[in-house]
């Protein structure tokens, strides 16, 4: 049963044009570009809080509460990203 498996998986990949090698190479290669994305965004989002900072400051009238909460929120989305880099 189990050599009936891996002859109908090995066929599955000789169709498809996929050597678990091709396959392994792919994997790491999406890995590597979830990294760089996340790290693009990481540094997106960086400079759209530097952004809010001189808003804030250049406008003392703002919430401060409501900037506060919502760059904690964003704070919990850098630390995902680096989790994703990890």
């Amino acid at each position: 049963m189990k050599k009936l498996i891996s002859l109908i998986l090995y066929s599955f990949c000789l169709i498809a044009n996929i050597s678990p090698a091709n396959a392994s190479a792919d994997t790491i290669t999406q890995a590597e570009q979830k990294i760089s994305e996340a790290r693009l965004l990481e540094q997106y989002i960086i400079r759209y809080v530097i952004r809010i900072r001189n808003i804030e400051y250049q406008f003392p009238n703002i919430d401060a509460i409501y900037i506060e909460e919502n760059l904690h929120n964003i704070e919990k989305i850098l630390k995902e990203l680096d989790n994703i880099q990890k």
